[in-house]
């Protein structure tokens, strides 16, 4: 099981790549949005206040 799952972790991982430009894009944009959205958020509402 352990090995199934890795396979398709690693399948759908470099596929979507390919396959699922969506997916990746999502994968991208909340990995590169998060940390930036924290500290971007923080100040807004301390600017706002």
């Amino acid at each position: 099981m352990d090995n199934a799952r890795i396979d398709l972790r690693s399948k759908y991982y470099v596929k979507p790549k390919a396959d699922h430009p969506w997916l990746t894009r999502r994968t991208q944009s909340h990995q590169q949005v998060k940390p930036p959205k924290l500290p971007k958020k923080k100040p807004d509402p301390d600017k706002k206040d």
